[in-house]
């Protein structure tokens, strides 16, 4: 640590003191820009990656390299799964199917699909099937999907007027669209899922009746979302049937706000969920768990209902007290939302920490602990400005909150502006005397700040 002279009184230093030390420490700055540094991570409680200083940072230096090492795999076969999606796009007043040939991929040698561009990829009469079909940017078209296609999934974004007749097999039975305007989806095979967000005045049609649905999940869709389905008599006749799932959300939600406000003061989109119940389509309310398992109201009653009968005495009190089920979860995957940031950081993953804080503040933005925390990711990562607002907005929202102020003085000094982060550190001081980082970190802080003023 650098020698400090002791001062005359408060802010000041005797003057030929002064000079004798900057001339003594002018050749040693980097050595201190460097220290300055190494203290700021220690202050932090992680030392930067290099060599390890026992055998637990080695661990933990292990682990980071592996769960970087997986993520570059997964980044990877990302990559390769959307090059091996097949696009249809930016078709205007097409009709036309959709062939086996246009969509499958040719084999490798090896029995893989070959990657478009290399050696491998040669014509050959063997295929495999593409891992997803994505309809984007079509306008007054039809296409059609025949039998003998097989894909993994199907994708429809920002069309209009766009009819999709799905005659195939989809493996996953799982189908998204979104932002598209007067689409019909026709079904002639089963379909798990459907899921359908910001979409306007579009059909749902399934030609061998609403046993071959799964489930439709929508939200934030606008004029009409029917669903149509054939219902056959015993006469063998077949008539039409169809509920409007607009009309269904508002019975739902009557008040038809485009929004929930939760108890945390966040506004939340809903999202509903449309299935056969009781062989009739009934819409519910989507209400996610702590752990942000999608449920329902129903659902979580019949929950309840079933562990009071296996014995669950909570859960016969919640009955017996008629106590209503909490269907405003936020706070409580805030927190869950929190601890995944918490387990990130302690294994160096500050990106994925990040990524959980901030969705954490997404669901309850007066977390100010959680604002400290992504301050010292965005420290690790060097991003110092947004570590600043961070600091400074969890200081707004708790003036007593040590680490808060801790780190608002590291991201101060870490942007070079040592006399405002001297005055905050020695106000984190105060709330914690006894805290040797923040003490050290103050040191050096005062340090710089008498170097600056000296340089002019």
């Amino acid at each position: 640590r650098a020698r400090l002279v002791p001062a005359s009184g408060p802010g000041s230093m005797v003057s030929t003191d002064w000079d004798r030390f900057a001339a003594d420490e002018a050749a040693r700055v980097a050595v201190e820009d460097e220290l300055l540094s190494a203290q700021s991570d220690s202050a932090l409680g992680l030392n930067r990656v290099g060599t390890p200083n026992g055998a637990a940072e080695h661990e933990e230096i292990q682990k980071r390299n592996a769960l970087r090492d997986a993520k570059e795999s997964w980044r990877a076969r990302e990559d390769v799964a959307v090059a091996q999606k097949h696009f249809v796009s930016d078709e205007i007043g097409v009709v036309r199917v959709i062939a086996s040939e246009e969509v499958a991929r040719p084999r490798s040698t090896s029995g893989d699909a070959a990657v478009p561009g290399t050696h491998e990829e040669t014509p050959s009469s063997s295929q495999t099937p593409t891992n997803a079909i994505h309809v984007k940017n079509c306008k007054d078209c039809r296409f059609t999907l025949p039998p003998s296609l097989k894909t993994a999934k199907l994708f429809v974004e920002n069309c209009v007027n766009v009819t999709l007749d799905v005659n195939c097999m989809v493996i996953t039975q799982h189908l998204e669209i979104w932002g598209s305007t007067g689409c019909k989806l026709v079904f002639t095979k089963p379909v798990a899922t459907v899921q359908v967000d910001s979409c306007t005045d579009c059909e749902i049609i399934l030609k061998n009746g609403l046993e071959d649905l799964g489930a439709v999940v929508h939200a934030t869709c606008g004029g009409f979302l029917n669903l149509v389905w054939s219902d056959t008599t015993g006469d063998e006749s077949s008539n039409e049937s169809s509920v409007d799932l607009v009309l269904s959300e508002k019975k739902v939600t009557p008040d038809e706000a485009a929004k929930q406000i939760s108890k945390s003061g966040v506004h939340e989109t809903p999202q509903f969920i449309t299935r056969l119940i009781n062989n009739k389509p009934l819409t519910e309310h989507v209400v996610r768990d702590k752990d942000e398992y999608p449920t329902t109201h129903r659902e979580l009653l019949l929950d309840r209902e079933e562990a009071a009968k296996g014995g669950d005495t909570h859960a016969q009190t919640l009955i017996k007290n008629n106590v209503p089920i909490e269907l405003d979860t936020s706070n409580e995957r805030a927190e869950r939302r929190k601890q995944l940031g918490n387990d990130a950081f302690k294994l160096g993953d500050y990106p994925q920490a990040v990524v959980e804080y901030s969705l954490s503040l997404d669901l309850s933005p007066g977390l100010h602990a959680v604002l400290s925390n992504r301050a010292a990711c965005f420290l690790k990562l060097g991003e110092h400005e947004k570590a600043l607002r961070d600091a400074e907005a969890c200081v707004l929202l708790d003036p007593t909150f040590t680490k808060g102020k801790f780190r608002l003085g590291l991201a101060l000094h870490a942007l070079a502006r040592f006399p405002e982060a001297a005055q905050v550190l020695a106000e984190a001081e105060a709330l914690d005397p006894k805290n040797a980082q923040i003490k050290d970190a103050l040191k050096m802080a005062s340090f710089k700040a008498r170097q600056q003023a000296e340089r002019g």
